[in-house]
């Protein structure tokens, strides 16, 4: 964890001493997370804590850009916040017990890419390439029994992955851009051990940026 760390800090330094004197968008970001694999994570949930039922929900963060003059690229960074839920009532245990069923996780995500601009601005579509830094938390599936609870918690974990996908950012209104963007995750493709399958997402993301040294017409 703590070389984990420093390589983030010395991340965000290089792109913090690169942004400067450079053209810098920067502003919020929302969207949708659906998480596509493994199947576990999203098969109807059961007691036996391998399905867990977990929904699409809704991410929030920041986002980056550094722009080059001349050049159709852009460096990114940008920083997603999602947590999932589930959940199953009245499951049947036996003939005379149901119980209600929570199941809950969440995933924090680092990302530092590149953009190849396809169009120069104010309409710009792009492809772009991220690596990732990512933390989940732990899984969880609560019990609740008429009298009692029980949990069992699967421990998260922290890995390096990669990013693809594609976008459009939208300079239309003075100093003010709209960045609409899909992209497919392999969240933990670097670190995993030899039982742990390819946990991979996609989102779909809407960032509103500040561009200061901009003056749309």
């Amino acid at each position: 964890m703590k070389s984990n760390l420093r390589s983030i800090l010395l991340a965000v330094f290089i792109l913090s001493y690169t942004a400067y004197g450079q053209n810098v968008k920067y502003g919020l970001s929302f969207g949708l997370t659906y998480i596509a694999g493994p199947g576990y994570y999203t098969d109807d949930i059961d007691t036996t804590a391998k399905a867990f039922g977990l929904k699409s929900n809704y991410h929030f963060g920041g986002k980056i850009k550094i722009g080059f003059q001349q050049l159709p690229i852009r460096l990114t960074g940008e920083m997603l916040y999602t947590s999932f839920s589930g959940s199953r009532n009245n499951y049947i245990i036996n003939p005379t017990t149901a119980i209600d069923i929570e199941t809950s996780s969440n995933l924090f995500t680092l990302g530092f890419g590149v953009e190849y601009l396809f169009n120069p601005e104010p309409i710009s579509p792009y492809a772009t390439l991220e690596l990732q830094f990512n933390a989940q938390g732990n899984t969880k599936l609560t019990e609740n029994f008429p009298n009692s609870t029980r949990e069992v918690s699967i421990e998260g974990n922290s890995r390096w992955g990669l990013g693809l996908g594609v976008g459009v950012d939208l300079g239309i209104v003075s100093q003010v851009d709209l960045d609409a963007g899909i992209k497919y995750n392999l969240v933990n493709l670097f670190g995993k051990r030899n039982n742990e399958d390819t946990f991979s997402t996609f989102t779909f993301t809407l960032s509103v940026l500040y561009d200061p040294g901009s003056v749309k017409k």
